[in-house]
């Protein structure tokens, strides 16, 4: 355990050879450490991961869709990032076979027959282009 004086340190632990200077060095940069968080802002906007890989197309012909994704990492009390959490893209892939039902068909086809809303009204859904 050291006493501060005026101008230098003294150890009152036995056996204890290390310099005055080294320690008040040592203890600066610690404070420093501290006090400035190596660039981290403590008030910031959190920060994104990097972007995750792009998905599979989400058909197996014709267009369909690729998403990827990144997550915001922030402390209690930062703000959120910045920015958007997930990109889209639209993939082509080869020609659907003669006869095939296309992709966006078939989605919307998971909801025909199903009433909407809470009222028992049913739709056939086709998609919409434009």
């Amino acid at each position: 355990m050291g006493k501060l004086r005026p101008g230098r340190v003294e150890w009152l632990a036995s056996g204890h050879t290390e310099r005055p200077h080294l320690f008040q060095n040592l203890l600066l940069f610690l404070w420093a450490l501290l006090n400035c968080g190596l660039g981290v802002s403590a008030q910031g906007p959190g920060e994104w991961t990097p972007w995750v890989s792009w998905t599979r197309c989400s058909s197996s012909c014709g267009r369909g869709v690729s998403v990827r994704s990144r997550r915001c990492l922030r402390l209690p009390g930062e703000e959120p990032c910045w920015g958007d959490s997930h990109e889209y893209r639209l993939c082509q892939l080869p020609d659907c076979p003669p006869g095939a039902v296309p992709f966006r068909d078939l989605q919307c086809a998971l909801y025909n027959g199903r009433p909407v809303l809470g009222t028992q009204k049913t739709y056939q859904w086709v998609p919409f282009h434009g």
